[in-house]
């Protein structure tokens, strides 16, 4: 059409009445589509014809008045007339039939004045009387919602237009498009109280984890990382768009971890695998330590041990001004453990061994992966047991069981006492103290299948084969254990098969 010589405007009212005709597209879509602009563009330039750069209107905003009435929000007569300054066409044209049959009769009456004006040269468009009125209750759109009250027309400047040619008129385009690009770079969707929200919602979401039932954790977190995507799928201070980075990863690393107890380790992977994604955006070390420990701990319960002290040694490297250095340090010697590297193992156990106490601060967000005390005793001990050194193992793994005794119920990691008593057991057995394993381990047979922890299964199945060695076969007590501890182990299977269960452990 350019090329057969039509104007601009003549090639703009075609494609629209095209898009109407042969596409359905509504009048309002089709003019924006017909100027080729994006909803956030068509924004853009409302705000700039209104003059003032912080003006509300956003893309979303021009969405919904193009759904209305069957969605959305209705456009009062002042959005109209705006839109229509912008799309280069009279305001009734971005009317139809569907829109009509909405409007209250003084808005009805007001458009077919429209119409009768319009065919009446002598009377411009701008001149028009439109209501000044509120809309009455049948001009609410079916989703409840309609805009502003109607206004009265504000008559145009004649002659003149945003984008006209002469100087004063391009160097006041020049300055308005000074004002959208400011406009721009200021928006956000995101406040200072919006991040703090945020951020306390994360440390309620890391006590959840420590006490909650599995699924009620995953649905929570699942909700806190929906809304950390809407938020960043709008504009916001590049300093607020790294937060929510940030919070973002560390949120994955959660579903990562809960998702790994529910049995669910593939899911878990891509859980992780997005969070460190989140994190290398921001580049934020103390988000990469998070992922690192959750990857550390599905890679040694995935029989991965070599990956698993790679990832924990990588997280230690990434200094984070944060507490999880005794989470990675044990993480990374009980992977070395298991492969027979004491040596390594024995170092990073010296290395906690120094590393100051730094208490359960209840007001961080570390708080999941910041050990206490009981669990990092466990961790060392489990460490110990697997070198081989069960006499020094039991010392860890008996302390690790007073110190959670210790603790205030609050702060108690759930299930921490099962793996703590199966372990212990197992140095018993080890040093032959049979005699005290039954009564270590009748706590932990006795709680409830759907309460069984995953990796509780994982310790209880090692001291299944260790009571089947030949030294115990023909002894009763231990075949009645055994017994036991098989049920224990089948029953924890059907109780996650039904959907139930808690938090696992480190």
């Amino acid at each position: 059409m350019e090329r057969l010589g039509f104007s601009e405007q003549q090639i703009a009212e075609h494609v629209a009445a095209d898009l109407a005709f042969h596409c359905a597209v509504r009048p309002r879509t089709a003019w924006r589509l017909a100027r080729e602009l994006t909803l956030d563009q068509a924004a853009e330039r409302f705000n700039a014809e209104l003059g003032d750069p912080r003006a509300p209107m956003k893309g979303s905003r021009i969405w919904e008045f193009e759904q209305w009435p069957g969605r959305g929000i209705r456009p009062s007569w002042k959005v109209l007339r705006t839109l229509g300054a912008i799309y280069g066409t009279p305001w009734n044209r971005l009317v139809d039939i569907e829109d009509i049959r909405e409007l209250p009769d003084p808005d009805r009456k007001a458009y077919r004045t429209a119409l009768s004006a319009a065919a009446a040269p002598s009377q411009p468009e701008a001149e028009l009387q439109l209501p000044s009125q509120p809309p009455s209750p049948s001009a609410v759109g079916r989703s409840g919602q309609y805009g502003p009250h109607p206004e009265p027309p504000t008559p145009a400047p004649q002659g003149q237009t945003s984008t006209g040619k002469g100087t004063a008129a391009g160097m006041g385009a020049n300055a308005a498009e000074s004002l959208e690009l400011a406009a721009r770079v200021s928006a956000t969707n995101v406040d200072a109280e919006t991040l703090e929200q945020l951020h306390q919602e994360l440390i309620d979401l890391t006590f959840c984890h420590l006490h909650s039932p599995l699924e009620r954790s995953f649905q929570r977190t699942v909700q806190l990382r929906d809304r950390l995507s809407a938020l960043l799928q709008g504009r916001q201070r590049l300093s607020y768009t790294r937060e929510l980075s940030v919070l973002a990863a560390k949120t994955c690393a959660l579903l990562a971890w809960v998702c790994e107890d529910l049995g669910h380790p593939a899911h878990a992977l891509d859980h992780a695998r997005a969070g460190w994604m989140c994190a290398e955006h921001a580049d934020h070390n103390g988000a990469r330590r998070w992922i690192r420990i959750s990857q550390s701990r599905m890679a040694y319960w995935a029989g991965d041990f070599v990956e698993s002290a790679q990832l924990a040694a990588d997280g230690l490297r990434r200094g984070g001004g944060d507490d999880l250095d005794a989470c990675l340090m044990l993480l990374e010697a009980r992977a070395r453990a298991v492969l027979g590297d004491e040596r390594g193992a024995r170092a990073l156990l010296r290395r906690w061994e120094k590393l100051p106490d730094q208490g359960a601060d209840a007001q961080r967000e570390e708080r999941f992966f910041h050990l206490t005390g009981d669990r990092q005793r466990y961790l060392a001990g489990s460490s110990l047991l697997l070198l081989g050194r069960s006499d020094e193992a039991l010392g860890d793994l008996e302390h690790s069981l007073t110190l959670h005794d210790e603790l205030p119920c609050e702060q108690r990691y759930f299930g921490m006492e099962l793996i703590s008593r199966i372990d212990t057991a197992r140095a018993r057995l080890h040093n032959d103290k049979f005699d005290a394993v039954p009564d270590l381990l009748d706590p932990v047979l006795a709680v409830d299948p759907a309460h069984r922890l995953q990796m509780a299964v994982h310790g209880a199945r090692p001291l299944l084969r260790e009571l089947a060695a030949p030294r115990h076969r023909n002894h009763g007590p231990v075949r009645d254990l055994s017994e036991r501890l098989r049920e224990f182990c089948r029953g924890a299977d059907d109780g996650r098969a039904g959907g139930g269960g808690t938090v696992g452990n480190p």
